[in-house]
């Protein structure tokens, strides 16, 4: 992806997942990172101090206001990309699109939610205190990770065990709403929404949204799973720096 003398640079704002640093988005996007039209940018949710979702949404768009970048666009992926919906739709006219990467855009089902939001707080209780890579394998073995290995370190020391059971609390879906309706009405930014084919609940997801909603596209990655980024890295970075390259020019 070239520069243009006469083109801003694309802000690109990385969520990571739950159980993930950063730093992993270093191996996601390793090619872009190279690239003089896109600054990517990690972000830390760990360090965040908002209570619920439009609260972290508002504290993040107030933060790339004051970076003072005329083209940025969010990408997140599974807890990220929920982020990611939650931060277009509190200021949409502050990105130029944003890509969500195996994510749902939240439960309508009141049941489904309280259920969820009681496993969550389990997950993080037992975060608190259980061995860790006991855990992490149990975690790994989750069907919505389809069997395939986790290829991303995750050392104990990099972790704050208080923090993963926050997390877990303050943004388990079943604190969150069904963003549908919202994002039905969106029109801009438009937004991109990327599962790996083996994953079928989130191409089901994909598909559905790019169903409702006419600001929505979604790809399927072959060869890959829920995490796709590290899975089909390769691919998963040509789709993104394709379709950032489609992009408008346009600084205003």
């Amino acid at each position: 992806m070239s520069q243009s003398a006469n083109i801003s640079p694309i802000h690109l704002w990385c969520l990571h997942g739950n159980l993930q640093q950063p730093s992993v988005w270093e191996t996601a996007l390793r090619d872009l990172w190279r690239d003089p039209a896109i600054r990517v940018i990690p972000v830390d949710l760990w360090s965040t101090t908002a209570q619920d979702f439009w609260g972290w949404a508002e504290q993040f768009c107030e933060r790339v206001v004051a970076e003072g970048a005329s083209r940025n666009v969010v990408l997140g992926y599974s807890l990220g990309g929920r982020l990611a919906l939650h931060a277009v739709l509190q200021n949409p006219g502050l990105w130029k699109g944003a890509i969500a990467t195996s994510t749902s855009p939240g439960l309508s089902s009141f049941k489904d939610r309280q259920a969820c939001l009681q496993r969550d707080r389990i997950w993080g209780q037992r975060f608190r205190t259980e061995p860790w890579q006991a855990l992490l394998n149990e975690w790994d073995n989750l069907p919505v990770f389809n069997g395939i290995p986790c290829n991303i370190e995750r050392k104990e020391s990099q972790f704050s065990r208080q923090r993963i059971a926050r997390l877990f609390d303050i943004f388990s879906q079943g604190r969150q709403e069904d963003l549908l309706l919202r994002l039905k009405a969106l029109e801009n930014p438009p937004i991109l929404y990327i599962s790996g084919e083996l994953d079928r609940k989130y191409c089901a997801m994909g598909r559905r949204l790019a169903e409702a909603c006419r600001g929505v596209e979604w790809v399927a990655i072959a060869n890959a799973g829920h995490r796709v980024p590290w899975e089909n890295t390769p691919v998963f970075t040509q789709v993104v720096e394709q379709w950032l390259r489609q992009l408008p020019d346009q600084t205003n």
